[in-house]
């Protein structure tokens, strides 16, 4: 959810399944047809819509949408065109579609170009009905908003060999990037997606995420889970580190692959909780832009906007200046100034976003106590492999071993060299932790495969055992969660309210 508060872009994501035109002889894939609509008035809303064109789920992309389908009713449920006027009554009501913002974004992505072309149709029949309704002159539009152009040519520029991300549409691409922004899938590997894919990926990121999840709950959750998750890691390394030394000596094979993956997957643990909150506390597109960028927005969108491009926080970011862009560009005539205006916007904004990136680049020196921690944890966690496990077994066992050492130390000594010389990233902490991740479930199948079903039972419960005592920390873990759930949902029944006292 990285497009969020201020005026932002709206994109309202529709899935519209099996429209009657679909059935036509030919499309073998009716029944199953679904398709993704984002329609940009601000706020940003989501809806998943089934065969029977029905919304199945509703979910508010950004906080201004999380805001508005808060505790409403009439959408979920309820057939599309229902929704659809639902949405846009709501839109009225909060002050969200006036005379100021009237021209309605609309993006389709589906698996057929008639559902395409149906769909199309009744967007366009939706708008007038409620420019009729309401008075105010709108009009849709099907090139995309100025912000999504930007991010998807910079993505891009990015990805220059990559065929599937230079020949993206602006409608693939914003399919994409939700689909990334709600689910476990990096926008590249969903770029590799055809959209029917894509669809149902993002259906069921929708099925996981509570009404109130802003940006800062799903964060503070996430947090929770990686202190959690880290307690519980090495709680079940322990019980893998004291079956396997039990049985050296009556079973030194299953001893050794035992241990083998004991010493990755604490390797692999300790990395992965360092990246985990590394990257929940950075965003490139809502870090502060410093007063000189400022200036040089300013001076290209003029001075009246130096409040507007703000976000509620006071601070103006990347995301704040592309909110407010994005309102003025599509509410503007078209023209070469304007143009000329946009091309000037891009080009700064282009420069602030690759110095942030350098900024949030240097991992390490932000995260270095965390990180040594961890490479000392690993570190030591090897160094007991190789001197308790060697001393018990045969030459061949003992040259596995030492391998296996050489290779983590081999790669704690590179990650080592990248925290000393700054070249360290997020992505190329995750590539570390993959690794060691990747050897670690190597050796847990080896070990598993030299177990009997009775073993592997006796294993299981000492594991149960140990995490059923981590008390403390489950009840840590689940205070920590109803706070943040208990906040966002105060925050977002105030700012609801709030709005509801500007238009009455």
């Amino acid at each position: 959810m990285k497009f969020k508060i201020t005026a932002a872009i709206l994109m309202l994501a529709l899935t519209l399944c099996c429209l009657g035109a679909c059935n036509e002889k030919g499309d073998e894939n009716a029944e199953s047809a679904q398709a993704y609509v984002s329609l940009s008035i601000n706020p940003s809303v989501g809806l998943i819509v089934d065969e029977n064109n029905v919304v199945t789920e509703a979910r508010g992309e950004n906080e201004d949408g999380i805001v508005l389908l808060y505790e409403e009713t009439g959408i979920e449920g309820e057939k599309l065109d229902v929704a659809l006027k639902r949405i846009a009554e709501l839109c009225v009501e909060y002050g969200y579609l006036d005379d100021e913002n009237r021209t309605v974004n609309a993006l389709v992505s589906s698996s057929t170009s008639i559902m395409t072309k149906s769909i199309e149709s009744q967007i366009q029949a939706g708008v007038s009905a409620v420019a009729s309704e309401t008075g105010f002159d709108l009009t849709v539009s099907y090139d995309g908003e100025y912000s999504l152009i930007r991010r998807m040519e910079e993505f891009q520029s990015s990805n220059p060999d990559n065929e599937a991300i230079q020949n993206m549409s602006v409608q693939k691409f914003q399919l994409a990037l939700s689909v990334s922004q709600t689910s476990g899938i990096s926008i590249e590997a969903a770029a590799e997606l055809n959209d029917v894919d894509l669809i149902e990926a993002l259906k069921n990121a929708y099925g996981t995420l509570e009404e109130f999840s802003t940006d800062a709950y799903l964060r503070a959750k996430e947090t929770a889970f990686a202190v959690y998750d880290k307690a519980a890691a090495s709680a079940v390394c322990g019980v893998y580190s004291e079956y396997c030394l039990k049985r050296l000596l009556t079973d030194p094979v299953a001893a050794y692959y035992g241990t083998a993956y004991q010493m990755y997957t604490a390797g692999a643990t300790c990395l992965e909780y360092v990246s985990c909150l590394a990257e929940l506390a950075e965003d490139v597109y809502t870090y502060p832009l410093d007063e000189s960028v400022v200036e040089r927005v300013t001076a290209i969108l003029g001075s009246e906007c130096v409040e507007q491009i703000k976000n509620d926080a006071g601070e103006v970011t990347l995301e704040s200046v592309e909110a407010y862009a994005d309102k003025l560009f599509k509410n503007s005539a078209l023209g070469v100034e304007l143009e000329s205006v946009k091309n000037e916007l891009t080009v700064a904004l282009n420069d602030a976003e690759a110095s942030i990136r350098v900024e949030l680049g240097k991992l390490a020196e932000r995260h270095r106590e965390l990180i040594n921690s961890a490479i000392a944890g690993a570190s030591a966690a090897a160094n007991a492999v190789e001197s308790v496990v060697s001393a018990w077994l045969d030459d061949e066992i003992e040259a596995q071993i030492a391998l296996s050492v050489e290779e983590m130390k081999s790669l704690l000594n590179d990650l080592k060299q990248a925290v000393d010389d700054g070249s360290l990233s997020i992505d190329s902490l995750k590539e570390f932790t993959a690794k060691l991740s990747a050897k670690a479930d190597e050796y847990l199948r080896k070990f598993e495969n030299e177990l009997s079903a009775e073993e592997k039972a006796e294993l299981d419960q000492k594991k149960t055992a140990v995490l059923d005592k981590l008390t403390s920390d489950k009840e840590t873990l689940e205070n920590a969660i109803a706070q943040a759930e208990q906040t966002a949902k105060e925050y977002i029944a105030e700012k609801k309210a709030l709005l509801k006292n500007v238009t009455e």
